[in-house]
């Protein structure tokens, strides 16, 4: 199978799925080969292969490069993070009633963290638990790391998580305290060292762990220190290009001031295979068809009125993957504020 070759985001020091393989076996193996096919766009399951779950939308931290921090007098009231639609929640009764419609029609990883601090949910545990006793091969939770404790980890691991992904960003607390309003680097890096101890114990492969660094003009000189001090500890290191989070809101400029720097990395588009894989849903129900905050307007159904496999079969899903590469006037607006942001591609508000 050829693979297409698509823009990089991502630096990766070891391969996270072949980690994880050598402990699920030949099932992990045929779903990445899945995912692989998605990625080309050559497959679309009956259900997606994956679902990208934001609980709340609660976070402890206020980092300037979110879109959380976006002045919600910009934000259109259908975006989930208007201050109407910030208090929603998804309780854990809906949540296993999609994991369970899920597994019997094809759904083989999800993620907890879109835009939120997922560790805020007080047994998130729990919920990594029953995806993956219900058959979930690929459970995968975003975390600022703050909120991590040994008994957390503890239950974590038990659960089954397969990968447990740090958001950091800076390798001295003078640029964490920046990237990362309201944390504490000292106390991230003691939580994750106590995890690594409690896996070396336990004797346990998993979750595989990785730190990441999303590279900007207030970080970039501490790129190389942030390697260094995490590539023998951790299982692997991402290194992620800065995109703007206010792309299309008036704050923008003020963001891309702050944070931009040109990346080599952003200078190949190629077909978006998101749509072909999986499908976000929000803390307020409603789904969208990727999991980047440019997606956040563009809603595609509402779990609490229909269900994932509706939605993910629509005539509306059909015609965004029809569009999102075809690159003429029923691509949405969206997607093309995105390849503006990521590409540099003209596009008028």
């Amino acid at each position: 199978m050829k693979t297409v070759k698509r823009w990089k985001q991502f630096e990766y020091t070891k391969d996270p799925d072949a980690m994880v393989a050598q402990v699920l076996g030949a099932p992990y193996r045929e779903y990445r080969a899945c995912w692989e096919k998605a990625a080309n766009c050559e497959l679309v399951q009956d259900y997606p292969i994956h679902l990208d779950f934001e609980l709340s939308a609660a976070c402890n931290l206020q980092c300037p490069q979110c879109i959380l921090q976006v002045d919600p007098g910009e934000l259109e009231p259908s975006n989930p993070y208007h201050p109407d639609n910030r208090g929603k929640r998804i309780d854990f009764a809906k949540y296993k009633e999609i994991i369970d419609d899920g597994i019997r029609r094809g759904l083989r990883s999800v993620t907890f963290g879109v835009n939120n601090e997922s560790l805020l949910i007080p047994d998130i545990a729990r919920y990594v638990a029953y995806a993956r006793s219900a058959g979930v091969l690929d459970v995968i939770l975003i975390t600022n790391g703050t909120l991590l404790t040994g008994k957390l980890s503890a239950e974590l691991i038990a659960a089954g998580l397969t990968k447990l992904y740090f958001s950091i960003d800076a390798a001295t607390e003078s640029t964490y305290r920046i990237v990362r309003k309201g944390g504490d680097l000292q106390r991230v890096v003691s939580n994750i060292r106590s995890l690594l101890a409690m896996k070396r114990k336990l004797k346990s492969m998993l979750p595989v762990t990785r730190v990441s660094f999303v590279k900007s003009k207030i970080n970039e000189r501490e790129l190389d220190e942030f390697v260094r001090s995490w590539k023998d500890k951790v299982d692997f290191v991402s290194i992620q290009a800065y995109i703007n989070p206010a792309q299309g809101y008036p704050s923008r400029d003020a963001q891309q001031e702050m944070f931009y720097i040109e990346s080599k990395d952003l200078k190949n588009p190629g077909p978006c295979p998101q749509p072909y894989q999986r499908l976000t849903i929000y803390h307020d129900g409603t789904v969208h068809p990727c999991c980047h905050w440019y997606g956040a307007t563009l809603i595609v159904g509402n779990i609490f009125l229909e269900s994932v496999y509706d939605i993910w079969n629509s005539m509306r899903m059909r015609e965004i993957r029809r569009s999102v590469n075809s690159n003429d006037n029923k691509t949405p607006r969206e997607c093309r504020i995105c390849r503006e942001a990521v590409f540099g591609e003209r596009y008028a508000r």
